[in-house]
């Protein structure tokens, strides 16, 4: 066998905050695959398995090691329309398996809002979204997946035959393997359409009291919260309700057409110009009026219903292209943690106000609702999740490290733990805390992986010299 080429890229992680040097392996196949396992063995190199690049931070980041991206792995290999089980490749993303499955009247049950992560991306991450309230994570989909192992055999992986394995591997942020093939179920829809109820609410124990009464009859569930807002107003925002709606035609091109992101925001403006004029603007003060403004409006509204596509709600992005240039050439940061529903709405609280007090209000502050799972290194629990995010800009990064660390503590104090997709600066002493599983997901780890082939930045950062 022949060894695989490798080029040196300089990549950035997707929030624009890290940049390092790495070796870049593209296979198209799973021989190929086996010859960068074959490269990094005979050159002493380690490999992190890398889908579309979405994860925010330094998971699918490795300074001098080899970067194995899937992305060209991207074939539907089966579509079964009477079972709606979906077997594809680990580069296939959103918008290949909804453009396969909606049509027939099926739907990817667990969806994130953005359609290019990739199902090796989705089961690495154990994604979630607005149904993650009733349907879990990303991870209750999956049938099985097969596994290339260090060793470069293939392991079918299910329930059923390795349940260890499952669990580890779900969630498992690549570190156990390279996913080579997803079985994923999908879910019987009435059509492409959604019906969203949306209503303001006033403070933050209405916003809760409306998104929890919302789960009797949604099929989605999400809040915005407008993070800005103190004293009574304190957690005031919106909540949008979800259902497929029961009535809708729609041709595949209509779906396909709805999946393709927009050339221009909105579809009215420029995309490369929008985001040159805001970033001059767009900072605590400019997001506190526009907030404002967008609470006051959907108020005044009162309840609506839209109903469309499901690709038109879900991805918001689409509408937007280009956002991340705002944050040009700063990047930006997210935080998101689960507040357990044992901490309640005061739980809640103390995150904002201690947000408020240090000033890093959240710009994007979408609230979800989920439920535990059991995946080892798993973002789940009985709880609301909750975006953190914001610019980098006119902040030394040893600040925003001192607020991390007074953040974090809080979070698992209240027994919640930060969505590691989305992190790159969490310590490690606190990463111990809220994912206490993460011994016996080395002990997996060390069992299918002995010589420590697959790692990561983030594997450097809060795992490597773990004593299992």
């Amino acid at each position: 066998m022949s060894e695989a080429a490798l080029s040196r890229r300089e990549i950035q992680s997707y929030s624009g905050t890290i940049q390092s040097s790495s070796f870049w392996a593209e296979p198209t196949d799973i021989e190929q695959c086996r010859q960068v396992l074959k490269t990094a063995t005979v050159k002493g190199l380690k490999i992190c398995p890398r889908g579309a690049g979405n994860s925010y931070g330094d998971q699918n980041l490795f300074r001098d090691q080899i970067l194995l991206s899937l992305a060209k792995m991207n074939r539907i290999l089966a579509w079964n329309k009477e079972t709606g089980v979906l077997r594809v490749e680990p580069g296939v993303t959103y918008t290949q398996m909804l453009a396969t499955v909606l049509p027939d009247f099926w739907a990817v049950d667990i969806v994130v809002g953005t359609p290019d992560v990739t199902a090796a991306g989705a089961l690495s991450s154990n994604v979630h979204g607005k149904t993650t309230f009733k349907s879990g994570n990303f991870g209750e989909t999956v049938l099985s997946f097969k596994l290339l192992q260090a060793d470069g055999t293939i392991i079918e992986v299910d329930r059923e035959s390795n349940p260890e394995l499952f669990r580890a591997a779900i969630g498992g942020m690549g570190l156990l393997g390279i996913v080579v093939e997803v079985v994923i179920q999908c879910r019987r829809i009435p059509s492409a359409y959604v019906e969203c109820r949306t209503e303001a609410c006033s403070n933050l124990d209405d916003l809760i009291a409306m998104i929890e009464a919302g789960q009797k009859d949604s099929d989605f569930l999400i809040a915005w919260v407008d993070a800005f807002a103190t004293g009574s107003g304190l957690g005031r925002g919106f909540v949008h309700c979800g259902k497929w709606a029961e009535n809708g035609e729609a041709s595949a091109e209509a779906i396909r057409h709805s999946l393709r992101p927009a050339t221009r925001v909105f579809g009215l403006f420029p995309k490369a110009l929008t985001w040159g004029i805001l970033r001059w603007v767009f900072g605590s003060t400019f997001v506190h009026i526009a907030n404002s403004v967008r609470y006051h409006i959907t108020h005044w509204r009162g309840v609506y219903v839209t109903h469309e596509l499901f690709p038109d709600f879900n991805f918001l992005h689409n509408r937007i292209p280009g956002l991340n240039d705002v944050y040009y050439p700063y990047g930006f940061m997210e935080f998101e943690p689960i507040i357990p529903k044992s901490a309640g709405v005061a739980g809640i609280r103390q995150v904002l106000e201690l947000c408020q007090k240090r000033g890093f209000e959240s710009i994007l502050c979408g609230l979800k609702i989920h439920r535990p799972d059991d995946f080892m290194i798993s973002f789940e629990g009985e709880g609301y999740s909750f975006g953190v995010d914001f610019s980098m800009r006119g902040r030394r990064r040893e600040d925003v490290v001192r607020f991390a660390e007074e953040f974090f503590t809080l979070i698992a104090d209240l027994g919640g733990k930060t969505y590691l997709a989305k992190d790159e600066i969490l310590p490690r002493k606190i990463f111990q805390r809220m994912y206490p599983r993460y011994k016996e997901f080395l002990a997996v780890k060390k069992r299918v992986d002995p010589n420590g082939l697959f790692a990561s930045d983030m594997y450097r950062r809060l795992f490597e010299d773990s004593h299992v």
